[in-house]
């Protein structure tokens, strides 16, 4: 509690604002406070969200795919296929 007290001051010295209103039975947050905390909010959900997303990218499956044909029939069916195909410019033989 004492250290959750201390970052409270600590918070209200940087923004010089007063962001908790204290008394002997129980604290409030202030208008600031409410500001404070709603905007904290945000930024968890942001961050959360940014770190689910690249989290996200680092599973796609991502590289080169070779096909190979045994018999030189198919070699050549698969060069047509490949040369009319969205990959045409990449795979010239």
């Amino acid at each position: 509690m004492v250290a959750r007290l201390s970052v409270a001051v600590s918070l209200e010295r940087a923004f010089e604002s007063l962001l908790i209103e204290r008394s002997k039975k129980k604290f409030r947050l202030t208008r600031e406070g409410q500001v404070f905390y709603d905007f904290s909010k945000q930024i968890i959900q942001n961050y959360e969200a940014l770190f689910s997303r690249l989290q996200e990218i680092k599973e796609i499956i991502s590289g080169t795919v070779r096909v190979a044909t045994l018999r030189a029939s198919y070699r050549r069916r698969t060069h047509v296929l490949l040369a009319r195909g969205p990959l045409a410019k990449w795979n010239r033989w």
